[in-house]
């Protein structure tokens, strides 16, 4: 990877933040730092190539590359192709990921990395970046989890996206959340599209390792495939739109949930003979309980969602629902759905600031 187009901002030595103000200031909203290089990362960062706006730096689990004049996003593509971590970049700066993000201080935080719910001062380092104005969207999902209520309901609400984290049904959740708080009285989500996978081939006969392959073969399983295997995927992203419905913190490990390796394989090929399907299904009810398992439906619900897309499913008053339904699945897909929540929430974002400093004058 050639050195020339990654530039490095003046050594910050022992890691410390670089006088990143913990107060609002001017924004263009055309800077951004994309956290996790990883298939997700790679794929956005694609994005940004010939974008007008600029990455000043990408962050991994091991260093940041910082250049405030923009980094050459197809050079740190091929890098991590490569199978390099950035510490191992000459212009890498050591520092955790969390004080990464008060250091660069972009316009926009694009988080691309792998779940982990026991992640330290993560959330903390994003609420402060959205505390001095910045943009956070997010494919990652503990942060939404511990503070999408507070996040989505208050001041930051505007400048948070969640399209990739709920498979690209995130930007209609946030359209609709106003009327979905008021009115929601259950929620049914098919959210995890690898077990889905998972699930069709073991209907057409194969077994639960062949269905495995052919879900990590569509690039449908976590980097940890026992997220998805548990069921704790699901779990956490019925979290995150309970929690938000709800205005309360919702921990995702206290859900209890299903592992796909303890169900009935023959119960799921008659359910299939029969007509019916077989799908993860996340469940908040009327009495508030929650929880993750498998369930048969009928071929034709809308439950039944096929491999490949997710369904999001409110059950209003009235004897309403409403349905959000999302292909943001997989590298690329994911990688579209954060995509367009960069491209809208830092326009939307400049939008404002230009009408703000019209008024001033």
């Amino acid at each position: 990877m050639p050195t020339e187009p990654v530039r490095p901002e003046v050594s910050v030595g022992n890691g410390a933040a670089s006088g990143a103000s913990d107060k609002p200031r001017q924004r263009s909203y055309d800077t951004v730092h994309v956290i996790g290089p990883g298939a997700v990362g790679r794929a956005l960062l694609e994005r940004f190539a010939g974008d007008r706006r600029r990455v000043i730096a990408v962050t991994d689990s091991t260093a940041t590359l910082h250049d405030p004049r923009g980094i050459d996003p197809r050079a740190v593509i091929e890098w991590k192709r490569e199978g390099r971590a950035l510490r191992d970049h000459a212009h890498a700066q050591s520092m955790p990921s969390a004080q990464a993000v008060g250091h660069v201080d972009a316009d926009v935080v694009a988080d691309a990395s792998a779940t982990d719910l026991d992640r330290a001062e993560w959330t903390a380092a994003l609420g402060a970046a959205l505390a001095r104005g910045a943009c956070v969207a997010s494919a990652a999902k503990a942060a939404l989890c511990e503070a999408g209520a507070e996040w989505l309901t208050g001041e930051h609400r505007r400048r948070v996206g969640c399209n990739a984290v709920l498979g690209g049904t995130g930007r209609s959740f946030i359209g609709e959340l106003p009327e979905l708080q008021q009115r929601t009285r259950g929620i049914a989500i098919v959210g995890n599209a690898s077990t889905t996978a998972i699930l069709d081939v073991v209907e057409r006969g194969g077994t639960l390792a062949e269905g495995i392959t052919e879900a990590q073969r569509l690039g449908f399983l976590e980097p940890d495939p026992e997220l998805d295997l548990r069921g704790t995927d699901a779990a956490v992203k019925l979290a995150i739109v309970a929690g938000i419905v709800t205005g309360r913190r919702i921990d995702p490990r206290t859900i209890a949930c299903t592992d796909i390796r303890a169900i009935d394989l023959l119960a799921v090929r008659a359910r299939a003979r029969r007509g019916a399907a077989t799908r993860l299904i996340g469940r908040l009810s009327g009495t508030g309980a929650l929880g993750v398992s498998y369930e048969e439906v009928p071929r034709d619900s809308v439950l039944a969602a096929p491999c490949g897309r997710v369904v999001y499913e409110y059950r209003l008053d009235r004897d309403e629902r409403r349905l959000h339904l999302g292909t943001g699945l997989g590298a690329d897909a994911t990688a579209g759905a954060l995509w367009s929540d960069v491209r809208a929430l830092a326009a939307e974002a400049a939008s404002r600031t230009r009408q703000t400093a019209g008024a001033a004058r």
